[in-house]
């Protein structure tokens, strides 16, 4: 568990960099942190933060790499497997959640 909280520390760091540099913020490179973050969370057993970050890699790709998009919709499809109850976040909220999270705010606990 260790290297999961490492690495998700490296991760955050890295998206507040990408979200930080208006000139070389790019979508690609805003979905994949997203996902990596998900796959992290997954390892967690934190399957609802993961399926926020799975959305918001398919909301940045789902114009520019479509089957990136695909692709990350289906594990978010496999998460919802193993959650009791799947809350439905309107769109609108799952890059501001990813936003807080990426910037230090708490968000774990209301999606524990």
């Amino acid at each position: 568990m260790g290297q999961i909280d490492s690495a998700l520390i490296c991760y955050q760091k890295s998206a507040l960099l990408i979200e930080k540099d208006p000139k070389r913020e790019h979508v690609l490179n805003q979905g994949f942190i997203r996902a990596w973050i998900g796959e992290l969370f997954v390892a967690r057993e934190q399957f609802r933060l993961a399926a926020v970050f799975f959305r918001a890699a398919y909301l940045k790709w789902e114009q520019v790499a479509p089957p990136r998009a695909s692709k990350v919709m289906q594990l978010a499809e496999q998460i919802k497997n193993r959650l009791a109850d799947a809350v439905q976040i309107d769109d609108r909220d799952i890059e501001r959640i990813c936003l807080d999270w990426i910037l230090g705010r708490s968000v774990d606990a209301q999606f524990r």
